[in-house]
């Protein structure tokens, strides 16, 4: 539908509306970017394809949401060193991101990159540390907020991302699974130094024991 009035496209695909997103009439064989919906960021693209019968699925992978930009600019500051983990910073960011993985009803490839990476780095911050100095004797609440970003990223909805991450940087659910063992191992061993009772945390997908 135009200005005037139904026309039929022969050589690519009609204007149409997907996703949150209104795309515009692109050429068969091309790929049309657009911004993110909504407050997202990034950009997203759909390729038009006579073959595989027109308009393709919109790709929103690279987006990221408004909870977690912020998140996603504290990793770019821990990658260039411009940000070093303590335990203020290790409290903080361990509440700010399970608050943002709660808020956010659906999470964007990006969002999942950003929040993978995150909890690995903190999970491995606390290998650094040994006794009273772990984070969990500071904050009594920092290992359900592990666990829960945790549980929140490895829901079973997010697979076929996975599987893109996969594809990009060959990180898998692994490797989260792994320095979340080796984050008991580091609890296990100071259990007597800070004194800390055997406990339980479980959601959805993970569970701690000690």
């Amino acid at each position: 539908m135009t200005l005037r009035g139904c026309e039929v496209v022969y050589d690519g695909c009609p204007r149409s509306y997907s996703d949150g997103l209104w795309w515009p009439r692109t050429l068969f064989g091309l790929t049309a970017i657009e911004d993110c919906p909504g407050t997202a960021e990034g950009k997203t693209s759909r390729s038009c394809d006579d073959k595989l019968g027109g308009w393709q699925l919109p790709d929103l992978f690279n987006c990221t949401s408004e909870a977690f930009i912020e998140h996603r600019h504290q990793l770019a500051a821990l990658e260039t060193k411009d940000l070093t983990l303590n335990t203020y910073v290790a409290v903080k960011m361990a509440k700010d991101v399970h608050r943002a993985v709660n808020i956010t009803r659906e999470m964007y490839g990006a969002d999942l990159l950003v929040t993978e990476s995150l909890l690995v780095a903190l999970l491995r911050y606390e290998e650094s540390l040994v006794g009273l100095n772990l984070t969990h004797s500071q904050d009594k609440d920092y290992v359900v907020h592990l666990i829960g970003i945790a549980g929140a990223i490895l829901r079973s909805k997010y697979k076929e991302k996975w599987d893109k991450i996969g594809e990009l940087n060959g990180d898998s659910p692994d490797k989260i699974l792994d320095a979340m063992a080796r984050y008991l191992k580091t609890l296990t061993a100071s259990q007597h130094d800070t004194f800390t009772n055997p406990f339980e945390v479980v959601n959805d997908n993970v569970g701690m024991y000690m």
